[in-house]
């Protein structure tokens, strides 16, 4: 054990001969077995390496019968290793690793020489070794972020009394799509402002150069085949953009209502559904939504009671409205009201 140790010792800057040691002794505890011995003294001669296979030249140690592989315990180390100690100090190089054996083979046959005890002992000593590996850093110990824009679908009320009617839904559209699709360039008004006044086929356009890609029209109600002569004008304005992706966004949908939109190309979109799709966003790109939204409410919407409710309910949820939105506004040339957060 002290000679294999100092032969370690030597090669130290090998960093990945840690790993074919550890996989020696797995090669010689089965070899062993096989053989019914606890210890074997020339195991080349008694053994000798397996030149081939199949017809391929072996370029690794393998030897016995049935065949035992040194790239397969060292597949095994380096899997512990790396991906279960999360070692990053340790080099990804199995190939090269386990084609230098042969630089090696007087460590195979100490091993192989050595007692169980002997062999357990040196297997501890370079257990040690790997544990005293730099480590992957880690953040287990951080809280788990509040994912903000997913909490706000799910849990902000609806428009209340005295607030614009729809606003709130119209706002999440728009949140949800300036961050899920930042290939177009949207267009957003307040509510009420009426589409067809102002040249818009929805609540909210996509615009990639001169062409509409996407355009969501916001009902906030729950949709049924009866009420769904409300989105005649989105229809009539759709058939100028066949290519157009078109969304229906309500509070709800009844099947019929689905149907009757899916026979015009209109997708159907809620609340529940916008949540689902969220859920797998990253905690960036939720940032984000939450900040587009709350642009959205102190820039466009411009609604005092609704901005403070709004910053009153992330305050409460510990959701932050950071510095990001003040430079939208200031860009916008609107002096936003201070962040209470």
């Amino acid at each position: 054990m002290t000679e294999v140790l100092a032969l370690r010792q030597q090669n130290k800057r090998r960093r990945f001969l840690l790993g074919v040691l550890l996989a020696y002794i797995g090669v010689a505890e089965q070899i062993l077995s096989q053989d019914g011995v606890e210890s074997l003294q020339h195991v080349f001669e008694v053994h000798p390496p397996h030149e081939e296979s199949a017809g391929r030249k072996l370029n690794t140690l393998t030897l016995g019968t049935p065949s035992v592989s040194l790239r397969t315990y060292y597949n095994l180390a380096e899997r512990v290793i790396l991906g279960g100690l999360l070692r990053i100090g340790y080099p990804n190089a199995a190939p090269h690793a386990t084609q230098s054996w042969t630089q090696h083979r007087r460590e195979f046959e100490l091993i192989c020489e050595m007692s169980p005890g002997e062999r357990a002992a040196l297997a501890d000593a370079l257990w040690d070794e790997a544990l005293a590996l730099e480590e992957q850093e880690s953040r287990s110990g951080e809280e788990r972020a509040i994912r903000p824009f997913e909490y706000v679908i799910r849990h902000f009320p609806n428009t209340q009394r005295g607030e614009p009617a729809g606003s709130v839904l119209q706002g999440l559209a728009y949140a949800y799509y300036r961050a899920d699709s930042p290939n177009v360039t949207l267009r957003i008004q307040r509510v009420g402002s009426g589409s067809a006044r102002i040249g818009a086929t929805g609540d909210v356009d996509g615009w990639i150069g001169d062409t509409l890609e996407l355009s969501v029209e916001v009902k906030d109600m729950d949709m049924t085949l009866d009420n769904t002569h409300q989105f005649n004008q989105f229809v009539k304005h759709l058939s100028r953009w066949p290519n157009c992706t078109a969304v229906a966004f309500a509070q709800s949908f009844s099947d019929e209502a689905i149907e009757w939109l899916a026979e015009r190309d209109i997708l159907a979109f809620d609340r529940g559904r916008m949540e689902s799709n969220v859920a797998y966003w990253d905690l960036p790109k939720q940032r984000l939504a939450v900040q587009e939204f709350l642009f959205y409410l102190a820039v466009v919407q411009q609604h005092p009671k609704l901005i403070q409710r709004f910053k009153g309910f992330c305050q409460e949820a510990g959701i932050n409205l950071d510095q990001s939105f003040t430079l939208k506004a200031a860009n916008a040339g609107i002096e936003p009201e201070a962040s209470e957060t």
